[in-house]
């Protein structure tokens, strides 16, 4: 009866039917029939990274200069111990669950066991996958500027520059079936992008002699106002952000009691990543930085070129990792091979036909609507924030709620969804010290995109 209520989430699964003439709310049952693709947490630790560290990090320098040291390292320091937090709290609902016989392999998953019912998984799903295809686009976006940059002297436009990104694209699309087949390109990722940001500082500490006047760095920054502060913060919330995809990542682990491992690992490796990069940015260009952030405010020349050509290979490593855990839910929730060589043969053909489809969709998207950039922003602040930094909580608490290990499991389907009676008061005080944080910086981060939107029609 308990792997009647397991959603799908592998190829290698086939339908599971009622046995018990009982009526019941299902969403796709299955029971798995082979070994799937599992990785160790080192695998996982590469893939998170890959993940997590986005094109952010090259804005940190403006980020520094609103803040100032001080605030900087407050937030970079609080929101690394947040994102830790919440990524445990997930691991920890992911056990609770497992141990009455429940395998949680997306949110979507999560908020059924949790929340209750088809609605929530539906919703919760959409959310969270809507959200990571519009992210797509704007790396397809991003991908483009970056062909731009690197072929400077040929003013490409962007639709050309978006084709040359989809073509790079689309044959790794087609071949790499498993997040598990992507840990060597989340490896060599990691190192392209410790490339980037060396060549990028190194020209900032090249050209320091350049500079006009000294270096004003401040402990904290002058114009710090309330709204501006959390502009800032909230910058280093989203570097922080990716939690999406957790649940598929513990789901694919060979021990996912070693999660802790990999957020043990990462952590302090973002953080290292994240402080460097605004550090040594501030301490060379202070309050004066600029917009645009540290490689497009390059100039013009061989290393503006290479930095291009690394971070295009880096935003291409993530868009793979992403359309691989998008294109595997459509595949495994919504065609379901019937043989062995549906497996094999079908699967094939329908991921190469999704990749060609997210990549159009996408492109068309980045092209057409106006101020993508800003369009995306505004789908974080909605969307990110809570993703990230509430559901981990709500899913949990409710976990803890609904599946307490004082509660006979004979009982749970009339155990309300909700139920603060198996928690503390600490518990409860800090899922509410942190709904309004996060709330706070959501509310925040979708105003300044609001200004920038403002300033624009201007």
């Amino acid at each position: 009866k308990n792997l009647q209520m397991q959603p799908s989430s592998g190829e290698d699964e086939v339908p599971l039917e009622s046995t018990d003439g009982e009526d019941r709310e299902e969403i796709p049952l299955t029971v798995k029939t082979e070994v799937s693709h599992k990785m160790v947490w080192r695998g996982v630790s590469l893939v998170m990274l890959a993940d997590v560290i986005g094109t952010g990090i090259l804005t940190f320098n403006r980020v520094a200069a609103q803040l100032g040291w001080i605030p900087l390292f407050v937030c970079l320091i609080f929101f690394a111990l947040l994102s830790v937090f919440s990524s445990i709290l997930m691991s920890r609902t992911f056990v609770l669950l497992k141990d009455f016989g429940i395998e949680v392999r997306t949110m979507g998953d999560a908020a059924f066991h949790v929340l209750g019912g088809k609605s929530a998984y539906f919703v919760v799903t959409l959310l969270v996958y809507g959200y990571a295809f519009l992210g797509q686009a704007s790396y397809l976006l991003v991908m483009a500027q970056n062909v731009q940059s690197i072929v400077y002297d040929y003013e490409l436009n962007t639709l050309v520059a978006v084709c040359i990104a989809a073509a790079v694209l689309l044959p790794v699309l087609i071949f790499v079936k498993h997040i598990s087949e992507s840990t060597w390109l989340c490896l060599g990722n990691l190192i392209l992008l410790v490339g980037v940001l060396g060549l990028g500082l190194g020209v900032i500490i090249v050209h320091d002699d350049e500079n006009n006047g000294p270096v004003v760095t401040e402990l904290v920054a002058s114009s710090l106002t309330v709204s501006s502060f959390f502009q800032a913060s909230t910058a280093v919330l989203y570097a922080y952000a990716g939690h999406w995809m957790y649940f598929e990542l513990l789901s694919s682990m060979e021990r996912p009691q070693d999660f802790y491992k990999v957020v043990s690992f990462n952590g302090p490796i973002q953080f290292i990543l994240y402080a460097t990069t605004a550090g040594i940015a501030y301490a060379y260009i202070g309050k004066d930085a600029g917009v645009d952030g540290i490689i497009k405010e390059m100039p013009d020349g061989v290393a503006s070129r290479i930095a291009n050509t690394l971070l295009f290979l880096h935003v291409a490593v993530v868009y793979v990792i992403k359309s691989v855990v998008l294109i595997s839910y459509i595949q495994t929730n919504i065609f379901y091979p019937t043989s062995w060589i549906g497996r094999c043969v079908h699967w094939r053909i329908r991921q190469a036909a999704l990749a060609v489809f997210f990549i159009v969709l996408g492109g068309i998207l980045a092209i057409l609507v106006p101020y993508f950039y800003i369009f995306v922003g505004l789908v974080s602040g909605f969307f990110a924030v809570p993703i990230t930094y509430l559901f981990p909580f709500i899913f949990y608490l409710g976990a803890r709620g609904r599946y307490s290990q004082q509660a006979p499991f004979q009982d749970l389907k009339q155990t309300p969804a909700w139920s603060f009676q198996a928690l503390t008061y600490p518990e409860i005080i800090a899922f509410c010290f942190v709904w309004v944080l996060v709330l706070s910086a959501s509310v925040a981060g979708i105003y300044g995109q609001i200004l920038d939107l403002i300033e624009l029609a201007h």
